[in-house]
């Protein structure tokens, strides 16, 4: 997962302004419904739908391991897409890294 919270937001800010502009234009709705008419839309959506429950699973994994509550991300996710991971991805702590962690093995 993304830790860099700087490229994170600059990642986020403008996906919230494509997304908000297409929502302005067409709507919601609308944004789904473009993907309809055509089997080239549907695998796009489907594809989508596919990435978005690899991160799912992910996402629960690692706030089980961190002991974050992850429910308002997932209903975030399905109901808005790629923001549940992303206010997910912002909203966790932001640690330095001290580099990789070394084993320790008794003798």
């Amino acid at each position: 997962m993304l830790k860099n919270r700087t490229a994170l937001i600059a990642l986020t800010i403008p996906f919230a302004v494509v997304t908000a502009y297409a929502v302005a234009q067409v709507g919601y709705a609308g944004i789904v419904a473009y993907h309809l008419p055509s089997p080239a839309g549907w695998q796009v959506f489907f594809d989508l739908c596919v990435a978005l429950m690899l991160v799912l699973s992910a996402m629960i994994a690692d706030a089980r391991r961190h002991g974050r509550t992850v429910w308002p991300y997932v209903v975030a996710t399905l109901l808005l897409g790629s923001f549940g991971p992303l206010a997910y991805l912002l909203t966790g702590r932001h640690e330095q890294s001290a580099g990789p962690a070394t084993e320790t093995r008794a003798g």
